[in-house]
């Protein structure tokens, strides 16, 4: 009997063993898989510590990690593939003080123009029948004919509609005497990007902000004669005209990655007996560590390179008031600017016998015409870079700088042209 009780008893006993073993591994596979959901729920808040449900992944190759937030990468093709931030560059502040803050009456220049097709374009435009009638009762014909010039007045300018302002200014682009007298614009959302960390007062902001209106991609303002009176002070007359001058620009970096084709990337930007200048140059980035990119405008000829993101220094030269687009475009590639291309004769001349049409896949050095459909007059030129990115200079006054832009944006740029054609030309 005690022998079957202690067998029992340790029947008893290992029954009871048995369950706390049973026990302990149900134990420790909860332990073990709680664990592991601890680690990737950590896993998981490190991926993505907002918490937020993240959407599955979109097929396609993922962004370069090596790209700097605020900056684009754009297509590949025969210059290799280009790197993009944009800048904002501004006029130094004496260049604001030599431009001159005492701007003359407000005058409205309708150059080429018969009267009647006058009265038919003003028809068009949004204005009231009084604003009409003012304004037409104070037009007049220009000097020696050829159109007609129009001092609307300080009461006129303010009563107008941003839809009207819209409208007239469009036109009055199209004429250069008006692009001379106060106009502005800024490619932008809004005015506060626009002015973004200028030091300027809350009331002279607020004094711009009525008479800036939009097309397109751009912010247009072009009455500073009238605003100016509400602006007492001169230094903030200054800073005003400075922060309206902005313009927005891009930086361009060539990519260069370990398998770049040299060969090709020479072949693109060294024409025009560059070569020996730009081979060296690329592979030595190739070869470089870290960061494997370099800023484009060591890869433009000394005229542009000179020139890029840079204003013009004020002179007393009769042709420095003229060396605008066409100047620029025409001297890319000379080592001494030549001033007779600040003659658009001169300049037409030139492209007709010494270019020549391409239809499409335009290259690095080609010259690029803007000009209006209707009646095919050119009123742009510029140089093209790559990957849809021209080299610029829009206007002639010391506060329109050389820079980059996009091709697309051009067309913003000039809205009172209607629908603009593009014109890709290669040197013969």
């Amino acid at each position: 009997m005690d022998v079957q009780k202690d067998t029992g008893e340790m029947d008893a006993s290992a029954d009871v063993l048995g369950r706390q073993v049973r026990l302990l591994r149900i134990w420790v596979i909860v332990l073990t898989a709680g664990v592991l959901a601890g680690a990737v729920s950590v896993w998981r808040a490190v991926r993505n510590p907002a918490g937020v449900l993240a959407p599955p992944v979109a097929a396609g190759p993922a962004a370069p990690s090596d790209v700097p937030a605020g900056t684009t990468r754009g297509a590949i093709g025969p210059w290799g593939q280009l790197q993009y931030t944009r800048i904002i560059i501004a006029p130094p502040i004496e260049f604001i003080e030599e431009a001159g803050l005492d701007i003359p009456p407000d005058q409205w220049v309708f150059s080429g123009i018969p009267y009647a097709e006058l009265a038919a374009f003003l028809d068009t435009v949004p204005l009231t029948d009084e604003q009409r009638k003012l304004l037409l009762d104070r037009t007049e014909p220009l000097a020696g004919g050829g159109g007609f010039v129009t001092a609307p007045g300080a009461d006129l300018v303010r009563s107008m509609s941003l839809d009207a302002r819209r409208a007239l200014y469009a036109k009055l682009s199209t004429y250069p005497q008006n692009e001379r007298r106060g106009s502005f614009r800024f490619q932008g959302e809004s005015l506060e990007e626009w002015f973004s960390g200028a030091p300027l007062q809350l009331a002279t902001v607020e004094a711009v902000r009525p008479y800036v209106f939009r097309i397109g991609g751009f912010l247009f303002f072009r009455d500073l004669r009238t605003v100016l009176p509400s602006v007492p002070d001169e230094g903030e007359r200054m800073r005003l005209v400075k922060a309206l001058s902005r313009e927005s620009t891009l930086l361009v970096k060539l990519v260069i990655p370990d398998d770049a084709d040299i060969d090709r990337l020479v072949q693109y930007w060294g024409d025009r007996g560059r070569a020996k200048d730009v081979e060296p140059l690329l592979e030595s980035v190739r070869a470089a560590a870290g960061e494997r990119t370099i800023d484009v405008v060591h890869l433009l000829p000394p005229f542009a390179r000179r020139r890029l993101y840079t204003y013009p220094l004020p002179s007393q030269e009769p042709a420095s008031a003229r060396r605008d687009c066409h100047w620029t475009a025409m001297n890319f590639f000379r080592e001494a600017p030549d001033d007779a291309f600040t003659d658009l004769a001169h300049v037409g001349r030139t492209i007709t016998e010494e270019y020549y049409d391409i239809s499409s896949n335009p290259r690095y050095g080609d010259l690029v015409i803007f000009e209006s459909e209707k009646g095919h007059v050119f009123f742009h030129s510029a140089v093209y870079i790559a990957d849809g990115v021209i080299f610029t200079k829009n206007g002639a006054r010391v506060s329109n700088p050389w820079m980059f832009m996009r091709i697309a944006d051009m067309k913003d740029y000039y809205p009172g042209w209607g629908n603009v054609r593009v014109r890709f030309l290669r040197h013969k």
